[in-house]
């Protein structure tokens, strides 16, 4: 993931890096939920979070604490 974040705009190449690769991550919220999926789309207020039975959830980016790429 390292290289996705010396690829110029370090959110957006960070993220797309994430899209493209299906990773799995964990999005934890500022209010302290946790959230898993992959991330299947973003612009530039949004994340777009699906599990793995293909439920999809859109979470704004200012909510948002962290996000971490899962193990496998």
């Amino acid at each position: 993931m390292e290289q996705a974040f010396s690829m110029g705009n370090s959110q957006d190449s960070a993220l797309e890096w994430l899209k493209q690769n299906k990773k799995q991550v964990a999005v934890f919220l500022i209010s302290g939920i946790k959230l898993e999926g992959i991330i299947s789309g973003f612009d530039p207020y949004c994340i777009l979070l699906t599990d793995g039975k293909g439920c999809q959830q859109m979470v704004y980016k200012a909510k948002i604490s962290t996000i971490a790429q899962l193990r496998s």
